[in-house]
């Protein structure tokens, strides 16, 4: 019966479509920091020798694509304000390329952007509204992300969105749509409790097709509640299709709790869902605490 689950585990896995997300901003937004907490990678898998160039400047993550990891990450090194033209030309053509109508299937193209601004920077350039405005054209969904909000002053912040709104009021016009503006810190310094990740994550959920929305729960590290809920139904799902909906092998069980009584498969299950990660890192965080007690 593990065999035949494990199976019906491996069928659903295969059947999840990792979206794909194109992180853009300049030089020191926070990219990389915030792949690494939304998703849970480290240095060395998002380092630049690992993705796999697309163009000169944008970067595929993961390479090869890493099925324990379900999501497809665009990244650049971002852009320096000294090289904006050549950087927004190629950026513009990178969304054009990845855009539903010049890619082979929905699978190929970009399902959201999330364009980072420094929030500490306090200034939109036109370069950001370009940007912004190709992809929603394009029929790419938009979601601006105000990063590193911890090390900026409320006056400043408030100040940014206020100029940032108004920018985009055009934009949201001619485009038919409103923007979601999150803020975000993804390491915030000490003294510090701006994070915004489940926020994100919850309305990057929304923002990608439906049919992408599972392996995005999949790949995301920050909202395990959302993990379990989706791990339920893919227990039962399993259950169902190994045991029937008449079939129950002990009185008075269920098909949920014989297979919850199963380590091998609560490892498929955590493995899938991408659980073991934040398993192992709760399970190092306890024993160091455990260490501290004892010392």
């Amino acid at each position: 019966m593990n065999n035949e689950i494990d199976r019906e585990l491996k069928k659903i896995e295969e059947r999840l479509k990792p979206p794909s997300i194109a992180l853009i901003g300049r030089t020191g937004a926070g990219k990389s920091s915030l792949i690494k907490a939304i998703f849970g990678l480290d240095d060395n898998e998002i380092r630049v020798d690992v993705g796999l160039p697309v163009t000169k400047r944008y970067n595929k993550y993961p390479n090869p694509y890493n099925p324990d990891i379900p999501i497809i990450l665009y990244d650049s090194a971002g852009y320096e304000v000294s090289k904006t033209d050549d950087f927004l030309q190629e950026t513009l053509g990178f969304l054009g390329e990845k855009s539903l109508s010049n890619t082979q299937s929905v699978d190929d193209s970009i399902h959201l952007v999330w364009y980072l601004i420094h929030a500490g920077l306090t200034r939109i350039e036109h370069f950001d509204l370009k940007v912004i405005e190709t992809a929603l054209s394009l029929k790419i969904p938009v979601i601006i992300v105000l990063s590193q909000c911890d090390i900026a002053k409320p006056k400043e912040l408030s100040e940014l969105k206020k100029r940032l709104s108004d920018s985009l009021a055009e934009i949201e016009q001619r485009a038919n749509t409103q923007l979601k503006i999150m803020e975000v810190s993804a390491d915030p310094i000490a003294g510090k409790t701006v994070s915004g990740l489940k926020e994100l994550t919850e309305a990057s959920i929304k923002a990608i097709p439906e049919s992408y929305s599972q392996a995005f729960i999949t790949a995301q590290a920050v909202n395990v509640k959302l993990k379990r809920t989706v791990a339920y139904s893919l227990v039962a799902t399993a259950a169902g299709v190994c045991f029937g909906s008449a079939f129950i092998p002990i009185p008075g069980s269920t098909p949920l709790s014989i297979i919850a009584t199963q380590p091998t498969l609560l490892a498929s299950i955590a493995k899938v869902y991408n659980l073991d990660r934040f398993l192992n890192s709760c399970r190092i965080s306890a024993t160091v605490n455990s260490n501290s007690y004892s010392v």
